[in-house]
């Protein structure tokens, strides 16, 4: 973000561009511990005058929170946690807002994919119901 940041920034004005995703905080180009630092890649996406989504992967030994700063957490307008479960060609995905600014909180999003070699072949809507909570459940 660091390297790219002007750039994406002229890109946005003179395309109109409307979202602009980091993936991942890590590549960010900065500390991921220090607050100050994390501030500071908040206030750098903000400048883009544009929605962004950052995405901040957990460490392998604690899925509830983010490494690094709570600046970075202070600063989303949302968060979301997204888990699944995978079985064959099948991918279940489900999506939990787990902070809202100044909206409510949503209901959890859960969606199936049916892929194959080369890829997604379908993406549906499905009923919590319909979320499978082990492989076995398959």
């Amino acid at each position: 973000l660091t390297d790219v940041g002007e750039t994406v920034e002229r890109a946005v004005n003179k395309y109109d561009i409307g979202l602009v995703i980091l993936d991942s905080l890590s590549r960010a180009g900065s500390s991921l511990i220090d607050d100050t630092a994390a501030n500071r890649t908040m206030d750098s996406l903000n400048r883009f005058g544009c929605a962004w989504l950052a995405i901040g992967h957990t460490p392998r030994d604690n899925v509830n929170h983010v490494f690094g700063s709570q600046m970075f957490s202070a600063a989303a307008d949302q968060e979301w946690s997204v888990s699944h479960v995978q079985h064959d060609e099948m991918m279940w995905q489900k999506m939990n807002m787990i902070k809202g600014n100044d909206v409510p909180n949503m209901a959890d999003v859960h969606i199936q994919y049916q892929m194959d070699k080369y890829g997604i072949q379908s993406v549906r809507h499905i009923e919590k119901e319909q979320f499978p909570t082990v492989v076995e459940e398959y």
